[in-house]
């Protein structure tokens, strides 16, 4: 996995060069800088981060920034400019990091894409109702929603709308106004004061929060990680029965009969290599990495 991020984020930079402005090349060749973390290194970040240390927290930020490049590659649009896609991504690593459970034994880069994905997604949608306003109010929109970012990677959370307005050099009520002018410019998570913990999501009814939406599909995908590493110890022949059975690559499970034909044997052979398939799978050893989510 740490290779795959690490491939992604080579072919991003020279990949389309004569298109990447020199902005960007800076950054990239900035964020290369921080090294990547291994399994140990994230999990006593983790720690040190409920213990409040900001240090830890800044280095599992920076550890990061290449796999929000990744993947912000994949929403690259003509209309939206790349780096405020990585910097909407940054701001949804943030909040990865701020609300990671180690405890889990969720990989990070698995959680922190969700958060990533949703914040650019966000982003966009964004942009998008944004266009169809006049051309002045659009440059005042952009202008503060860049300065939001910004300022939220300067302290590493979203921003109050006082600390936005301080930074903008404009009165508060005046950033109110900007920001009431694009229907979903205002971040659910953005504090409603400076002083005070609650957010605009705590008072929107919700039978499902964002939150528990992101875990379940986490969870989901921890499963079908740790099912693939069980897999691994059967035969090439065991796996692709098991696969096929269960519908493991296309959420399509298929017949003993169908299975056969696909071999060219029998149901009853087929079914045969399945139940030696399992048996195998029942090894204490194996059961152990999947006893978390039963």
């Amino acid at each position: 996995m740490e290779a795959k991020k690490e491939q992604s984020y080579e072919s991003y930079i020279y990949s389309d060069s004569s298109n990447t402005s020199n902005t960007m090349k800076m950054y990239l060749k900035e964020i290369e800088e921080y090294q990547m973390l291994s399994a140990k290194e994230e999990v006593e970040l983790a720690k040190a981060i409920i213990d409040s240390s900001e240090e830890a927290k800044e280095k599992f930020i920076n550890a990061n920034y290449r796999l929000v490049v990744s993947i912000a590659k994949k929403y690259r649009k003509e209309s939206v400019d790349m780096l405020d896609l990585i910097q909407a991504g940054n701001i949804g690593l943030i909040k990865a990091v701020e609300k990671y459970d180690y405890k889990k034994g969720f990989k990070f880069s698995t959680y922190a894409t969700w958060w990533i994905k949703q914040s650019i997604t966000r982003y966009i949608d964004d942009c998008e109702n944004t266009i169809r306003i006049p051309v002045h109010l659009h440059q005042r929109i952009n202008f503060v929603k860049r300065k939001k970012q910004e300022l939220a990677n300067i302290l590493q959370r979203e921003p109050s709308i006082e600390e936005l307005a301080e930074t903008c050099e404009l009165e508060v009520d005046k950033v109110l106004d900007i920001l009431k002018r694009d229907k979903n410019i205002v971040s659910l998570d953005t504090p409603i004061k400076e002083d005070e913990d609650s957010s605009l999501v705590e008072f929107i009814p919700s039978d499902a929060h964002f939150g528990d939406v992101v875990m379940h599909e986490v969870e989901q995908n921890n499963l079908r990680e740790k099912i693939e590493e069980v897999l691994t110890d059967l035969s090439d022949q065991e796996q692709q029965v098991l696969r096929m059975r269960f519908g493991l690559d296309d959420d399509t499970p298929k017949t003993l009969e169908e299975i056969g034909k696909v071999f060219g044997v029998t149901r009853e052979r087929i079914r045969q290599i399945e139940a030696k398939a399992i048996r195998k799978l029942r090894h204490p050893s194996r059961l152990k990495l999947l006893k978390n989510f039963y």
